[in-house]
């Protein structure tokens, strides 16, 4: 197993559908607000995506390597 590509490929899928679906509600919801504030949701949705990815794949690194 690689840090990039953890054991189950479901996960991988999960991660990803959640990163965007947190994307796209922010993004629709600031849309509604204002058109300033989707551009940081917008961002924003992306940077907590990239985080729950990061994360997990971090400790799918750490767990490889402990074992």
């Amino acid at each position: 197993m690689s840090w990039w590509r953890p054991e189950d490929p479901m996960v991988d899928l999960r991660l990803r559908a959640g990163g965007s679906l947190v994307f796209a509600v922010a993004a629709a919801v600031a849309i509604v607000v204002d058109a300033r504030p989707a551009l940081v949701a917008a961002l924003g949705g992306l940077a907590m995506g990239g985080l729950l990815v990061v994360g997990v794949r971090w400790s799918a690194l750490r767990k490889a390597r402990d074992s």
